[in-house]
């Protein structure tokens, strides 16, 4: 089966963060549903958990 990949929109952006906090899908699952590639997924977590871990670091100082 061959799977077409696409990107994201803003709004399933954040279903996908949302969803990985909620921990109700697995990564592999989150790919299918948004029909993106696994490694999609996780670089946006991954952007999204930097991005965060930065903000509370600054409002810290």
């Amino acid at each position: 089966m061959t799977m077409v990949y696409r990107k994201l929109s803003r709004r399933q952006k954040k279903e996908v963060i949302e969803l990985f906090y909620t921990g109700s899908f697995l990564l592999k699952e989150l790919a299918q549903k948004y029909r993106v590639s696994e490694s999609s997924i996780s670089l946006l977590i991954t952007a999204h958990l930097k991005s965060r871990k930065f903000t509370t670091k600054e409002e810290n100082d």
